[in-house]
């Protein structure tokens, strides 16, 4: 999961509570937090990027 710090529209302590849940709950959820407002930065995409690299499965033909 990833959220702005300086998010003005959702707070972030709204996405860590939903972080807690989740883990509570006993899914494997990593958490980033960036210097940005309620955007979407080039460092987030990057993880997600990772991210579906490691859950991205391909067919051999």
């Amino acid at each position: 999961m990833g959220h702005g710090i300086l998010d003005g529209v959702v707070a972030i302590e709204w996405a860590k509570a939903v972080y807690d849940s989740l883990d509570a709950l006993g899914y494997t959820v990593s958490w980033h937090d960036y210097l940005m407002e309620h955007s979407v930065s080039m460092e987030e995409i990057q993880h997600i990027a990772q991210f579906l690299d490691t859950i991205w499965v391909t067919e051999e033909s």
